[in-house]
C-alpha cells in the first residue's frame, strides 16, 4: 500500500486521569478508509490495557459514518481477534467453523458490506463545533486540579450492536469500553492542561 494512500486525514483524542490512573484513546482516520484507535489504561491496582482496533470505514456524510472492526489486537495477551469472528458471535455461529472472512461470508451469502450493518461496527458523528463534556467518572471534578480530562468533544462513536452477545470476555469489554467515548479535536496533552 502506498504511503499517500495511508496518509492521516484526522486524529481525534479521548483521556482522563488522576493521580490514581488514567485512560487514553487516540483515534486516526486515514486516507485509504481506514481508522485505527488505539487504548491505554493503566491503573495503580496493576491493571493495565493496550489495544489497538483496526476498523475499515464508510462515510454516509462528511459528519456521519460507519467503522467496521476488522480486527482487535490485544496486547497484553499478545493475540489478534478478527472482525468476522466478532460477528459470528454476534449472530451466535460457532466462528471455529470459518478459517476466513470469505469462509464466514460465503457461508451466509453476504458481501463485505453486510459486516459495516450486521457486524461489530460502530457510527461516528462529528460535531459541528467543540461540545463541553464532563468526564466518565464525575469523581473527577471534585478532585481538581489533580485530574484531568478532554473537557471538550468533537466526535463521538456508538455501537451499533450489542456488545454483550460477544462471547469473547477480552473483546466484550473493550466493545463495551468505546461505546459512546467522546473525543476531542484538540492536540493539547493532560500535561500542558494541568501545569
Amino acid at each position: 500500500m502506498s504511503e499517500e494512500k495511508r496518509r492521516e486525514i484526522d486524529r481525534y483524542c479521548h483521556y482522563e486521569g488522576a493521580s490514581g490512573g488514567a485512560s487514553e484513546a487516540s483515534l486516526t482516520f486515514y486516507r485509504d478508509l481506514t481508522a485505527e484507535l488505539k487504548l491505554q489504561e493503566r491503573s495503580m491496582i496493576g491493571n493495565a490495557v493496550d489495544c489497538l482496533f483496526v476498523f475499515q470505514v464508510k462515510p454516509l456524510h462528511e459528519m456521519h459514518g460507519l467503522l467496521r472492526v476488522d480486527s482487535i489486537h490485544l496486547a497484553h495477551e499478545a493475540r489478534q481477534v478478527a472482525g468476522y469472528t466478532l460477528a459470528a458471535q454476534l449472530w451466535d455461529l460457532p466462528e471455529e467453523n470459518y478459517a476466513s472472512e470469505a469462509d464466514f461470508l460465503n457461508d451466509l451469502n453476504w458481501t463485505r458490506d453486510h459486516l459495516f450493518f450486521a457486524g461489530a461496527s460502530y457510527e461516528y458523528l462529528k460535531m459541528p463545533g467543540s461540545i463541553p463534556r464532563l468526564p466518565y467518572d464525575v469523581g473527577l471534578i471534585d478532585m481538581q486540579p489533580n485530574t484531568y480530562w478532554n473537557k471538550t468533544f468533537d466526535l463521538i462513536i456508538f455501537s451499533r450492536f450489542a456488545p454483550n452477545n460477544v462471547r469473547d470476555a477480552a473483546c466484550r469489554h473493550l466493545l463495551e469500553w468505546i461505546d459512546k467515548m467522546k473525543f476531542s479535536a484538540e492536540r493539547q496533552t493532560p500535561l500542558e492542561e494541568n501545569p
